[in-house]
């Protein structure tokens, strides 16, 4: 994963626009939407489900991207996918939640 690549690539489709360079800035970001969703794999949701969800935020956040406000593209994309994955979760994982307290005694447990 190049972070400076995929900036670079992120620039250019903010400039450009069009469909290969949205491809190319995609696939040069895909990695890091790979990494996002197998942190949050295992809690009810399948992971190609959770990758889905993080290469559609991240083509989202793609189209908002502003090179001009100074921020590094992965500065900007890492919390509108973890934060997309995250609601992705809250929607669709299991409805019955088990208490923290609860969790956490099973953690020191284990």
């Amino acid at each position: 994963m190049d972070a400076e690549r995929m900036h670079a690539l992120a620039c250019q489709y903010a400039a450009e626009g069009g469909e290969e360079a949205l491809h190319a800035a995609l696939s040069a970001a895909l990695p890091l939407c790979a990494l996002i969703a197998r942190r949050f794999a295992g809690r009810g949701v399948e992971y190609e489900d959770l990758y889905q969800v993080a290469s559609m935020a991240c083509v989202s956040a793609l189209r908002k991207f502003e090179p001009e406000r100074g921020l590094k593209f992965t500065t900007f994309v890492t919390p509108t996918v973890t934060g997309a994955v995250r609601n992705y979760l809250r929607d669709k994982a299991e409805l019955m939640r088990t208490p923290r307290g609860v969790r956490e005694e099973g953690a020191r447990l284990a």
